[in-house]
């Protein structure tokens, strides 16, 4: 029983009113949001209002609303301070696909342009620093490349000496392997004339 109530529950359609605080405008929210919502079926709208705060008036399945705000919830969840919602019981006129709507177009003109006056501050202010971190970064690779040139010639040093090492080697392995074959025909030899002995000391034994 409790669990077609569920069922019925999370397929019923339900309206409500969001609203998001925090830092929450002018950093691609609404796209997310309006792409969120789409992929889910919900019906609505999301503007940015004067007061800092991302506001959604939305309708769709309740399971689909629980998704879409915890989708909400996952991709900001640094930047927001807090998320409200309270459900409308009365009929609203929403658009059927998922909207971003401006509601002062001279008002979102002048946040994004002083986002991109503090941007372009920030630029002068790292360009000076990377200038420093640069001019660092050129002594250390200096030091390095030195450090390096200086490995690399006793790495080639020690090379050198592994090469007449081998070469020594090779030439003892040769001598070996003369060696080896000289006392295996010694062997063969020895086994013919320890056989010639062997008749020998037969034949004698027959007599």
């Amino acid at each position: 029983m409790l669990k077609t109530y569920n069922f019925i529950m999370q397929t019923r359609i339900k309206r409500y009113n969001i609203l998001l605080r925090g830092n929450v405008q002018h950093i691609g929210y609404r796209g997310i949001i309006e792409g969120t919502a789409r992929k889910l079926n919900i019906k609505g709208y999301v503007f940015n209002d004067v007061d800092g705060s991302v506001k959604i008036a939305c309708e769709g399945l309740q399971k689909s609303i629980d998704v879409f705000i915890n989708d909400l919830s996952e991709f900001a969840r640094s930047d927001i301070d807090s998320i409200e919602k309270k459900e409308v019981h009365d009929e609203l006129y929403l658009p059927s696909v998922f909207s971003r709507v401006a509601t002062d177009d001279y008002y979102e003109f002048s946040k994004k342009f002083d986002i991109g006056v503090d941007f372009l501050d920030g630029i002068k202010i790292d360009t000076g620093e990377m200038k420093e971190s640069l001019t660092n970064i050129n002594t250390t690779l200096e030091a390095f490349v030195i450090k390096q040139d200086k490995h690399n010639q006793r790495m080639d040093e020690h090379n050198q000496r592994m090469d007449e090492h081998n070469q020594r080697m090779d030439e003892h392995n040769q001598r070996m392997d003369k060696n080896n074959q000289w006392m295996k025909e010694y062997n063969q030899r020895m086994d013919e004339r320890n056989k010639r002995l062997e008749d020998i000391l037969v034949k004698l034994a027959e007599k």
